[in-house]
């Protein structure tokens, strides 16, 4: 586990990479996450996470104050992940303003779940989606979403696979 230090002595980063986290642990994680007052990013890459302790640290990312920019790459995520972050967004719509799922979900109809709920971003300025899997209506809906995004700078959607 990693973190940036910023020149005011602040957590700023927390990484997390290349770990196996279990349940207990991911839980344990998801508790502290909310008291890191200064903490602004959070990153889990290359990890071992079942989809269920995902969900659990997306609901530490949610309840602190500070966090706006998640990375979550290269961790094969599923419906709960997919779920929980959807249901947080429409709880929270100002809360994200950096998204970075790379090469982290599983199934095109979960990245669809996600892409209906794309218009209720209201602060996200840089989304990657990259390397994940899409089906011809998550691009139609990921389309309108980039025409009709007043906020969105940023987007990377490199070596995406579209199923028909």
């Amino acid at each position: 586990m990693n973190y940036i230090i910023s020149g005011d002595n602040k957590i700023r980063k927390l990484s997390v990479k290349n770990f196996t986290l279990d349940e207990s642990q991911a839980k344990a994680l998801a508790c502290i996450i909310p008291f890191i007052v200064d903490i602004e990013e959070m990153e889990f890459s290359n990890n071992q996470l079942m989809d269920h302790c995902s969900a659990v640290l997306v609901l530490g990312f949610f309840q602190n104050p500070s966090l706006h920019k998640m990375t979550i790459t290269y961790n094969f995520l599923r419906a709960s992940f997919c779920k929980t972050l959807t249901d947080m967004i429409k709880a929270q719509p100002e809360k994200i303003t950096s998204l970075n799922l790379m090469g982290s979900i599983a199934s095109s109809d979960h990245v669809e779940h996600l892409c209906i709920n794309l218009e209720k971003f209201k602060q996200l300025v840089s989304i990657n989606f990259s390397g994940n899997n899409f089906n011809v209506n998550c691009c139609r809906i990921f389309g309108n979403f980039m025409m009709s995004s007043y906020t969105l700078r940023d987007i990377d959607i490199a070596h995406c696979r579209i199923s028909y």
